[in-house]
C-alpha cells in the first residue's frame, strides 16, 4: 500500500472543536474528580469495616448497626409523614366538598322526580293509546264473529267445537 492511499475504515476522529489535548485533559479530570473519590470512599470504608470488627468486635457492630437502621428509618418515616399529611388534607377536601354539595343534589334530586313525573306520564299516555286500540279491535272482532260477517277460527287454526279438544 502506498502512503496516498485511505485506508477502507476511518480511524475515530475527534468532534469538532476537540482537539487530542483537551480529550486527553478531560480523562485527566474524569479520573480526578469522579473515579478517584469514589475508589478512595470505597477503600476507607472496607478500611472502617474492617477496623470496627477488629477493635470493636460485637458490640462496636451492634452500635454501628443501630444508627445505620436509625439513619435508613429517617427518609421513611418522613415519607409516611407525607403521606399522612396528604390524607389529612384529602379529608379536609372532602369535607368542604361533603357541606357545599348538598345544596346541589337537592336541586338534582328534584329535577329527576320532574323527569320522573313526566316520563310515567308519557308511558300512561301510551299505553292508554295501545290498550284503546287493542280493546277497539277485539271488540270490532267480536261484533264480526257475531255478525256472521268474519269466521270464528283463525287463518290457520283448525276447527273445533266447543266440546272438542285439539291433539
Amino acid at each position: 500500500m502506498s502512503e496516498d492511499t485511505q485506508p477502507e475504515v476511518a480511524p475515530e476522529q475527534a468532534p469538532a472543536g476537540l482537539t487530542r489535548e483537551s480529550i486527553v485533559r478531560f480523562k485527566r479530570e474524569a479520573w480526578w474528580q469522579v473515579t478517584f473519590p469514589v475508589v478512595v470512599v470505597a477503600i476507607l470504608s472496607v478500611a472502617g469495616l474492617v477496623l470496627l470488627i477488629v477493635l470493636g468486635g460485637r458490640d462496636g457492630i451492634s452500635v454501628v448497626a443501630d444508627y445505620s437502621l436509625v439513619l435508613l428509618l429517617i427518609p421513611v418515616l418522613l415519607g409516611g409523614l407525607l403521606i399522612l399529611a396528604l390524607g389529612a388534607v384529602l379529608i379536609y377536601v372532602i369535607s368542604a366538598l361533603i357541606r357545599a354539595v348538598p345544596p346541589y343534589t337537592g336541586i338534582a334530586q328534584q329535577r329527576m322526580e320532574q323527569i320522573h313525573r313526566k316520563v310515567d306520564e308519557i308511558t300512561d299516555w301510551i299505553a292508554g293509546i295501545v290498550i284503546s286500540a287493542r280493546s277497539l279491535l277485539a271488540g270490532l272482532n267480536v261484533y264480526l264473529r257475531q255478525a256472521g260477517a268474519m269466521p270464528d277460527v283463525e287463518p290457520g287454526q283448525p276447527e273445533t267445537k266447543p266440546d272438542q279438544e285439539v291433539t
